[in-house]
């Protein structure tokens, strides 16, 4: 996070038994890392990526969420 600068909110879950709460982040994730969630609390619409994102990638996914 300090390295890449990141400004967000960002969560960190340090729980021994993960099975208990991954449904509840999405029901799709599978529990790979890295893995982010974009959530709009407004429409609740929301976007997951079991992936990394490149900064072109993030933005084009944000985009797609109306402020």
């Amino acid at each position: 996070m300090k390295q890449r600068q990141l400004k967000s909110e960002v969560v960190l879950l340090n729980e021994s038994d993960p099975n208990t709460w991954l449904d509840k982040v999405d029901a799709k994730w599978s529990g790979a890392l890295p893995f982010t969630l974009i959530f709009n609390n407004k429409t609740g619409q929301r976007s997951a990526f079991e992936q990394e994102l490149s900064a072109a990638e993030l933005a084009t996914a944000l985009q797609k969420f109306p402020l």
